[in-house]
């Protein structure tokens, strides 16, 4: 299959190196000139980077420096317009501006935060806002394969945190709602950062950052990087995605907005399944109610003696399966205010905001079920009914004072709280253990997750005007992420139906008996960096730079989880077997029924990482049309895991890694017209294993009825990168792009099945990886299809990626009565994807009606052992967004998720039968409405 890929390759080289020649033979034969000079604050005279300068009919663009200076080149001689803009700044135009051949006319800019200066002209494509104008030009302008989005297309797209704001990234998507996944690569191989510094992941079982807990409210933009330079982490193979958090205004700010929505499946219900629920629940807090008493903590969690009998009625609750409850419509608000204000001559600037949301959902037709003999036996057959409770806040706050001139310091504090509540019973034939027509399982899970994110980071940036401007930028974090599962209750047991006798004590699954668990997790992570930005002198028209610095990322880890059985008393008949009534089993008057043991999983491990990285790049423009970035970055890298197992007081295997890594890059950017671009790359990195996947300790999923082991022998794994892609920017705010990339993965780390069943899960290293894909983007405005569309606008993108991971021989032994493949796809890795959105600017009515949808192919998400692999099936998406003005100030929105409302299914193919379903369940349409002003 590579084979045809590369000949594919060969073949778009080629057109493309002939596009390049003939672009560069037209660019020769037109004259041009320069303009160049600097703009500044009217309100008080300071040089004013970031401003965007464009050429009126033209799409040429350029962005002042730190310093406040700006170049444009390749400029067609003649009479010209210049446009300066800046959000926060009235735009500003020049006229008259006289191109001469092969000269640089001076012209400066001045802008002020209250009136234009001058009277606003008509700029083609003007709708577009200015913040997508400077994301597609910074994106013009980068040397990496940089790809973004704005908080504009956030109100149009509806987006409520981080995770749906990438998935309107051309080759994004997520995963459980959370999870970053770049080019169809898992999340393990995507980087995420706050402002350049590292996140980090409160999740115990995942190295991303969870994405939904970033409210979009708080930021102004995110850029995604595909190809990697050495002034990043070498720590990805798909993407590395940066967050940038709203700054402080130019002028005061004041945000408000209530919202609330209906989902067809989950509101206004009367039977929603729930658990006990604590007076702070809705902030997303446990308040007590699922702590570990302390009769319970005195004991000592190794060995087996049974507790003590005061230790049995010391719980809050009784409570083991699912109550039925009302659910209540969802709710959020969000608040956003900020201001800058003169202190001793120099501009202090300040942005706060709170969000918060409390969420229901219930799943009420899930199927659980898998199947032997080669497909033809349904070995289990399971139907449940799941609600789950979703609250968050979040609270954020920025500080940015100007020291100087090119000196400016930020601080930015980040506090979010998140909880789900879940509340499951699930009923069937499983797998072992029950007879079809004689027994049946049933199975209930209580388990609540709270997590929280507290994240300090200080920054600055200086520009010395005396040393050629050199810039020095640096930055400092702490953060801390915690995960609790207090008093996570599982309830198991066998029926007969038609019979009055219930079996608490079964055997087929983990755990065997009635058990409650505590789980917490809790990781630090300190992060430091500088880098200094050096101009280098031009014998043409465009910069040059060399660009060298450090970083260090150290992270700490602690994690516990103890856990106990609630056994039937041996010479007694507790009431729980003729009633069936898992809330009886821990009733006062049950008590002298059960005692309670040791559950074999009482466990910890500390993990701690170092990550010392240093580099030393270039960005060097050998022609005006043809740029070089390339240098190398090294990363030592220091992993090490104590696992403990306190029930038994033996100590388990422990995981380290120690390894040193240079990490070269080299990419080439041809100019070939002033309006499109081709960017070839190369580069190594590397991605590293997380403290939960090199940890020994068991994870039960109850339902699935599997356990999750991690494996301290885990290596870390190695990519080689290759990226090719052509932009073209027809006009302000549009966009066409095409690309090609391929990589090359040593030891992928990923989920494999353990023994022939698939019931033990391990993190595994396979040889290697290969990653072929093609990738492209449009964005226009309608009216180049018909004129009276110019109100119109259009976006598209889509990847259609395929790999090969060649199969161990044990898998090939095993698999060898169904089937004769000997490779198979890369895990979590789609074959394509899909997403585009239309909006409509009523300019008359103030109204604005986005269409967006999308849809994702298959992804492996279990590599099976004796078994077909198990993928998740495509869920087409297609929401709807209306955004009516009133007034000045004020709005209101509608939203409709989900419209097609599809199966969310989980299959394996076997060959004889074909495809069949393994899980499935549907989420409902969600209806919201908010209304909200913005001053």
């Amino acid at each position: 299959m590579f084979r045809y890929q590369a000949q594919f390759a060969r073949r778009t080289c080629a057109v493309i190196v002939g596009i390049i020649l003939s672009g560069r033979a037209l660019l020769r034969a037109q004259e041009v000139g320069s303009v160049g000079g600097l703009v500044v604050s009217s309100w008080d005279g300071s040089p004013l980077p970031g401003v965007t300068v464009t050429v009126r009919g033209t799409t040429l663009a350029a962005q002042s420096s730190p310093a406040g200076r700006y170049q444009l080149n390749s400029i067609p001689v003649g009479t010209q317009v210049l446009r300066f803009s800046k959000p926060g700044f009235a735009s500003a135009v020049v006229t008259d501006v006289r191109i001469l051949p092969g000269q640089t006319n001076n012209v400066d800019g001045n802008l002020r935060p209250e009136f234009y200066e001058m009277e606003e002209f008509e700029v083609t494509a003007e709708e577009f806002s200015e913040q997508t104008e400077q994301i597609l030009f910074e994106r013009q302008q980068s040397g990496a394969m940089l790809e973004g989005i704005g908080s504009d297309m956030f109100k149009n797209l509806a987006v409520s945190d981080a995770a749906g704001a990438l998935t309107k990234v051309t080759g994004a998507t997520v995963a459980d709602g959370k999870y970053a996944v770049i080019r169809g690569l898992a999340d393990r191989y995507t980087f995420t950062t706050l402002n350049g510094l590292e996140l980090p992941s409160a999740d115990p079982d995942r190295k991303a950052f969870q994405l939904d807990l970033m409210p979009s409210k708080f930021i102004d933009r995110m850029d995604v990087y595909k190809t990697f330079t050495p002034d990043m982490s070498g720590g990805f193979a798909g993407g590395s995605i940066d967050i940038a958090t709203k700054s402080y205004p130019e002028e005061f700010v004041f945000e408000l907005r209530a919202s609330t929505a209906y989902n067809t499946q989950s509101s206004l219900r009367d039977d929603f399944p729930s658990s006990n629920r604590g007076n702070t629940d809705w902030l997303a807090m446990d308040d007590g109610t699922r702590e570990m008493p302390k009769e319970v903590q005195a004991q000592n969690p190794s060995g087996g003696a049974a507790y003590p009998p005061e230790a049995k009625s010391s719980f809050k609750s009784s409570q083991f399966t699912p109550s039925k409850s009302e659910s209540p419509l969802d709710t959020g608000l969000d608040l956003l205010f900020g201001n800058t204000h003169k202190l001793f001559d120099k501009r202090i600037g300040y942005l706060a905001g709170i969000n918060f949301k409390n969420e229901y959902r219930m799943y009420d037709n899930e199927v659980i079920r898998s199947y032997d003999e080669r497909g033809t036996t349904l070995s289990r057959d399971k139907t449940g009914v799941r609600g789950m409770f979703d609250a968050q806040w979040g609270a954020l706050a920025n500080l940015s004072l100007e020291m100087s001139e090119g000196h400016e310091l930020s601080f930015n504090f980040l506090r979010v709280q998140a909880a789900q509540d879940t509340a499951q019973r699930v009923v069937g034939q499983e797998a072992e253990g029950t007879v079809p027509g004689e027994s049946y399982a049933d199975q209930s899970i209580l388990n609540w997750v709270e997590r929280s994110l507290s994240y300090y980071q200080l920054g600055g940036t200086h520009t010395f005007a005396q040393l050629n401007d050199v810039k020095f930028d640096w930055g400092a974090a702490y953060s801390v992420t915690t995960q609790e599962e207090p008093d996570y209750r599982i309830f198991q047991f066998q029926a007969e139906p038609g019979s009055e006798t219930y079996n608490p004590n079964i055997t087929f699954a983990q755990p065997n008996f009635p058990t409650r668990f505590w789980r917490e997790l809790e990781e630090t992570g300190r992060t430091f960096r500088g880098d200094f930005t050096i101009p280098v002198p031009s014998y043409n028209e465009q910069d040059n730079f060399v660009k060298t610095g450090a970083a260090l990322n150290l992270s700490e880890r602690d994690y516990f989880q103890r856990g106990i059985d609630l056994r039937p008393l041996p010479g007694t008949t507790h009431p729980f077997n003729s009633i069936g009534d898992p809330d009886i089993w821990m009733s006062p008057e049950n008590l002298p029924f059960i005692f309670m043991r040791n559950f074999p999983a009482n466990l910890t491990y500390s993990g701690e990482q170092t990550v010392t990285a240093g580099y030393l790049m270039a960005d060097w423009a050998a022609l005006n049309w043809l740029r070089f970035i390339g240098g190398a970055r090294f990363e030592a890298t220091d992993i090490a895991i104590n696992t403990f197992d306190v029930t038994r007081n033996i100590p388990l295997t422990p995981g380290e890694i120690k390894q040193n890594d240079w990490l070269p890059s080299l990419a080439a950017k041809f100019q070939i017209r002033t309006n499109v671009d081709l960017i070839a790359s190369w580069s190594r990195t590397v991605v590293r294993p997380t403290y939960r996947e090199i940890a020994e300790v068991p994870i039960y999923d109850v339902a699935q009825s599997r356990t999750y082991l991690g494996n301290p022998a885990l290596r870390m794994s190695a990519s080689e990168n290759f990226d090719l892609r052509a932009s073209w920017y027809p006009r302000p705010g549009e966009l066409v792009s095409a690309g090609v990339f391929a990589k090359r993965i040593d030891a992928p780390i990923e989920l494999a099945g353990k023994n022939n069943d698939n019931s033990q899960i391990t993190y595994e290293n396979f040889e290697e990886a290969k990653v072929f894909g093609v990738e492209g983007e449009v964005r226009f405005q309608m009216n180049r299809v018909w004129d009276p569309l110019e109100d119109l606008f259009f976006g598209l993108n889509g990847a259609w990626i395929t790999s090969e991971v060649p199969l161990t021989a044990i898998q090939r032994d095993n698999r060898v009565a169904f089937s004769s493949e000997t490779e198979r796809p890369l895990y979590d890795q789609p074959e394509y994807i899909l997403n585009g959105s239309l909006t409509w600017e009523i300019e008359r009515s103030r109204t604005t009606v986005t269409v967006s949808g999308g849809v994702v192919g298959e992804s492996l998400i279990l590599v099976g052992l004796a078994k077909p692999d198990e993928y998740v099936q495509p869920a087409p998406d297609l929401n709807l967004f209306v955004r009516q003005r009133l007034g000045k100030n004020w709005d209101v929105r509608f939203t409709a998720k989900n419209l097609l409302d599809p199966e969310f299914e989980v299959a394996q193919t076997w060959p004889e039968v074909g495809k069949v379903v393994l899980e499935s369940y549907t989420k409902g349409i969600t209806f919201g409405l908010s209304v909200g002003c913005e001053f």
